[in-house]
């Protein structure tokens, strides 16, 4: 993981203006912050962690932020001062067995290959309560076999990062530690081929469709899983 230390260590300054400070930026993060609002919507008084909260973009929806660059932390403990934040590796994390009553984590399992997502696993599950809740997100496998289809690329490496998986494969990684309840599509449009002026309309057509049928099509899926 020290790769993506160094590469988010550097963007750091630049994250939050790089990456959500334009149309399509928007459009994700809103996007995301709906589903945090319907998920954990009973979060008043409960503890939670953003795990990989980066520039902290997320973080108002936690109790407690933890990130392994330091850069990152130093940004969202200014944005959010009222949510304590904590340096740490997800694999190695500073907190006591049962802590959270949830735990949330956006664009992290992307990065991860299999032996440090079971790792990642095993560290959410020792500091989530029984029944406690995992929210994670990652690409779409169906999405990836989709495009490469269409496209007839058969390289797809880079292409929303270098991991992806259908639900069936996650339900197989959980083992029996978690229970998937329930999954959400996230970004079913290719919103970035769409001109800029158009991307705000499209967000309710976008959350219909990926909360419909279709939407494992999604880009993203997102997983609320209950620790057993």
């Amino acid at each position: 993981m020290q790769d993506i230390y160094t590469y988010y260590e550097a963007l750091a300054p630049k994250y939050d203006e790089d990456r959500f400070d334009n149309s399509y930026g928007r459009f994700i993060h809103q996007q995301e912050v709906a589903l945090l609002v319907k998920i954990l919507a009973d979060r008043e008084g409960k503890s939670i962690l953003d795990l990989a909260c980066g520039t902290g973009r997320l973080s108002r929806f936690a109790t407690h932020g933890t990130d392994q660059s330091k850069s990152m932390i130093s940004i969202a403990r200014d944005k959010n001062p009222g949510v304590k934040f904590h340096c740490s590796d997800a694999l190695n994390m500073p907190f006591e067995e049962g802590r959270f009553d949830a735990i949330f984590a956006f664009h992290f399992v992307m990065h991860l290959e299999p032996e440090a997502l079971k790792q990642v696993l095993e560290e959410c599950a020792r500091c989530l309560k029984p029944g406690g809740k995992l929210i994670l997100d990652f690409p779409s496998a169906f999405r990836r076999k989709a495009i490469r289809f269409y496209s007839r690329r058969k390289n797809l490496i880079g292409w929303h990062a270098a991991s992806a998986y259908s639900v069936k494969d996650w339900e197989k990684l959980c083992g029996e530690t978690f229970s998937v309840v329930d999954h959400h599509g996230l970004l079913f449009l290719p919103v970035h081929r769409f001109p800029s002026k158009m991307r705000k309309r499209l967000k309710l057509l976008d959350q219909r469709l990926s909360r419909s049928f279709l939407g494992p099509l999604s880009s993203y899926l997102l997983l609320e899983m209950i620790k057993k």
